[in-house]
């Protein structure tokens, strides 16, 4: 939820909404608007209210190191430091949460600031805090225009978080917040500052502070009227804060120094160690700091109060000042306790190139999976590739391109370095086969065969070429190759490729309708990739196994899978896997009658899907669209979503498939469009839409007059739904093929083909309701249709979506067709659209009786 807000409105809406429930707050806005002030009043509330108060604030240069503020939440909460990686937090917080009986509010100042993998983790943790004593708070500053549009619509696809859009502070906001920080200040004094500090908070509360160094503001926080008549402006931040550096002691500048080239907030015990001085003897050091709103200390840790101050130390620092400092920090436990990525990290800020690449050359590309984030891999990389020319290390630059989805960028880099170990060849391949390029990733794969080294390295570079005969389809060839790469993968312990293995030996047994072997080798990869935390191919293994349960009609199971992967994608901020999971929810929903579940998810997906921009997504979710709108008899919406789709197939038949269906659509909207059967035959459906499409057709050609064709290809679908395999693509052809007998006076052909069709219970609602109708039909028991409950007794019998509605509309036309009554099927057609009042009266041979 969105709302704009006035600062002094805040702090009532958040205690308000909290005690209905509410457990999440983002406020976002420009910088310097008093949203961490207002944050700070929120938990000095909840404080009142017996809440366990941990608040955090994101490193003003970005996090040191992975997960580096996550990882701090977890140490208050925990009450014991650790250093975890993803998986820990999330194990750890989840056993948190379980067993959790205190009422906690955790706020995170600066989100922006932080890691994507950051934000990931503390969704997550706001979702499954949900409910269980937890509120969680968060500021984000709006100055990055793009970061903040792409995280601001990932999270408001989110409805249980509450996005605060603050206002810029007006005269009432700033007295407001005056008060609240404890000053007894006259309005017209207070006014006239906002004013002179142009209504910025962080220079109004220097203003104060200001104030008080000269006494004009007293102990106790007050002012003397005539005193403030005279009172002089405040110089420039900038100038009061110099005058305050050159007043350092050597030892407190060397404190400030470290801190800024850090990059962020250090613990204590980390600080003392870089200073080499005890705890005690360090805090000697940092209490003056304090006091002068320098730096602050809070939770174990010291940072800076005050991002202007940083980045003057920063920028005052003579080359020799750098020298020493990153000398200082080199020669301690703590700078050797460092990953290699943390160490490049400060060894850039004293540029020491050759430092940090005789670390590249000697960790190779696992260096970028230890970056806080693969950005602050590839600035780091970039600065020291920069300097340095044609480095055959220059391979790890392009790896994090890699790793980051830059495909092009990674390709080009690759060229140019013109490296041919095996993680080279293996990126290189990886791309060239995700473009379709299958015999440039084939011809490097064979120049690499003969050169290696292991029998790892031999099963690596089997595996890619297994993949590239799957994406082919070829897969009997595949299949021989991957079933040895399983076997020798097991032996080798090799997981990962094991676990791929399995989801392409899945993959070519769901393609060729082997629906039981296909889940048990999902399921099998499922479970090594949750042993290795392997987020990203966990949520591909549950989607695999998700289609599964629908193929095979256990729909309560595949909304449960998707639920989980949802849930996963929480942990990894996988949107694609998200939108498919979505997607697929409302589909399964509208398959088996329940619309309004349907009908919620379609905001979501829709809005991750611009957020995304994932084409093949789209073209699915567009065309499903079509088909969910033309059932609510919406043919506006159905035409734009198909035409849609049309654009954004991915091959011919795709496309062919969506726009023959927009000329369907078009021609019940207005009679204008016709299709022709050379354009229907000149492709091969065979996606899980094929029987859908071609019952479609079959309607189409039946309203045009021609019944040959469409019991034709109403044959059709029914043979596609069979070689699918798929319980829900048999029953709703069967469904369709029995009304085209009955719509075509063919009475006879009705009840032989009435004697194999499926019979319930079937899970589809629809058709376990209309095959009782049929039954009647067939027995000719015309009476229970004349008293059936199906009769329209009131107006809510014609509310919902047409698939809902379909057992009242096929009894209606029994009800007229055998049992000689028109007045159910006349007032269906008086209150239906008007566009859909003739295909309607033609399908039913309907005449005006009255």
């Amino acid at each position: 939820m969105e709302k704009a807000l006035a600062i002094r409105e805040i702090p009532d809406f958040v205690i308000s909404t909290i005690q209905k429930g509410s457990s999440a707050y983002l406020l976002v806005g420009d910088s310097f608007i008093g949203k961490r002030d207002i944050v700070d009043l929120v938990l000095r509330s909840l404080e009142k209210m017996d809440y366990l108060i941990v608040s955090e604030t994101a490193p003003p240069m970005g996090e040191l190191y992975r997960n580096q503020t996550v990882n701090s939440i977890m140490d208050k909460l925990s009450e014991k430091q650790a250093s975890r990686d993803k998986n820990e937090i999330i194990s750890e917080f989840d056993e948190f949460v379980k067993n959790n009986r205190r009422k906690i509010a955790v706020a995170v100042y600066g989100m922006e600031k932080l890691t994507i993998e950051s934000k990931n983790l503390l969704l997550y943790m706001c979702r499954a805090g949900r409910g269980r004593n937890m509120v969680f708070i968060g500021t984000y500053s709006t100055d990055s225009s793009e970061d903040y549009d792409r995280f601001i619509n990932f999270i408001t696809s989110e409805d249980y978080i509450n996005i605060l859009k603050v206002e810029k502070p007006g005269t009432d906001d700033v007295i407001f917040l005056t008060k609240k920080m404890g000053y007894k200040l006259p309005e017209n004094f207070v006014k006239e500052i906002a004013r002179i500090t142009n209504f910025n908070m962080d220079n109004f509360r220097y203003a104060l502070r200001y104030y008080r160094d000269l006494g004009l503001i007293n102990e106790k926080n007050e002012i003397n009227e005539v005193s403030f008549r005279y009172f002089p402006v405040p110089p420039t931040t900038e100038i009061y804060y110099d005058r305050m550096l050159k007043e350092l002691t050597p030892v407190q500048r060397t404190l400030m120094q470290i801190m800024a080239m850090a990059g962020g907030e250090l613990k204590l015990e980390d600080l003392a160690k870089l200073m080499g001085r005890s705890k005690s003897a360090l805090l000697d050091i940092v209490r003056p700091l304090e006091a002068s709103g320098m730096i602050r200390f809070t939770g174990g840790s010291v940072r800076y109060d005050n991002e202007k101050v940083k980045q003057m130390i920063a920028r005052s620092m003579s080359e020799s000042d750098r020298e020493y400092v990153i000398q200082k920090m080199i020669e301690t436990d703590f700078f050797r306790s460092l990953n290699e990525a943390q160490r490049i990290h400060i060894l850039r800020q004293g540029g020491k190139i050759d430092e940090m690449m005789r670390i590249i050359d000697a960790t190779g590309e696992k260096l970028v999976e230890q970056f806080s984030s693969i950005d602050e891999a590839i600035e780091d990389l970039e600065y020291v590739f920069n300097e340095i020319k044609n480095s055959p290390s220059m391979y790890v630059l392009c790896h994090a391109y890699y790793r980051k989805g830059e495909l092009e960028r990674a390709l080009e880099c690759y060229r140019k370095v013109q490296v041919d170990n095996l993680p080279v060849i293996l990126d290189v391949s990886s791309i060239l086969i995700s473009k379709g390029q299958y015999r440039d990733a084939e011809k490097i794969l064979d120049e690499v065969s003969g050169k290696l080294q292991d029998e790892k390295s031999e099963v690596s570079v089997i595996y890619k070429r297994s993949s590239i005969l799957y994406r082919r389809g070829e897969y009997d060839e595949a299949r021989k190759l991957l079933n040895d790469v399983l076997a020798r993968s097991r032996a080798l312990g090799m997981k990962d490729i094991e676990a791929g293995s399995l989801n392409l030996l899945g993959g070519i047994d769901m393609a060729e309708y082997r629906y039981d072997d296909a889940l048990k080798k999902y399921s099998e990869a499922l479970g090594i990739n949750r042993s290795m935390g392997n987020y990203s191919e966990i949520a591909r293994n549950l989607n695999n196994i998700s289609l599964i349960d629908v193929y095979t009609g256990k729909y309560d199971q595949a909304i449960s899978t998707l639920k989980e992967l949802i849930e996963h994608t929480y942990t990894t901020g996988d949107l694609i896997s998200r939108l498919y999971a979505i997607y697929n929810l409302s589909e399964i929903y509208y398959v088996i009658g329940h619309q309004e579940y349907a009908e919620g998810y379609i905001p979501l997906m829709l809005r991750i899907l611009d957020v995304t921009g994932e084409r093949r997504a789209a073209y699915h979710i567009h065309r499903f669209l079509g088909l969910y709108y033309t059932g609510l008899l919406d043919f506006k919406m159905a035409r734009k979503y198909t035409e849609m789709a049309a654009e954004e197939g991915a091959n011919e038949e795709q496309s062919s498939m969506a726009r023959i269906f927009a000329s369907i659509i078009s021609d019940l909207e207005d009679g204008g469009s016709s299709i022709k059967e050379e354009e229907i035959e000149k492709n091969v459906y065979r996606d899980d839409y094929a029987s859908i499409f071609y019952i479609a057709v079959s309607y189409h050609f039946y309203l045009k007059g021609d019944s040959e064709r469409a019991l034709k290809y109403m044959e059709k679908a029914e043979q596609a739904a069979y070689h699918m395999n798929i319980p829900y693509e048999i029953i709703n052809t069967a469904f369709h093929r029995a009304l085209m007998y009955l719509f075509t006076d063919n009475v006879d052909g009705f009840k032989e083909y009435f004697r194999r069709m499926p019979k319930p219970p079937t899970n589809l609602e629809y058709y376990d309701a209309c095959y009782s109708i049929f039954e009647n039909i067939y027995s000719g028991n015309y009476d229970r249709i004349v008293s059936s409950r199906y009769r329209i007794i009131e107006e809510d019998h014609l509310s919902g979506s047409l698939k809902a509605m379909l057992p009242v509309l096929l009894n209606s036309f029994a009800l007229y067709r055998f049992a000689g009554r028109d007045e159910d099927l006349r007032h269906i057609i008086s209150v239906t659209p008007e566009p859909f009042v003739e295909p309607l009266k033609k399908l039913t041979h309907y005449t005006q009786t009255q």
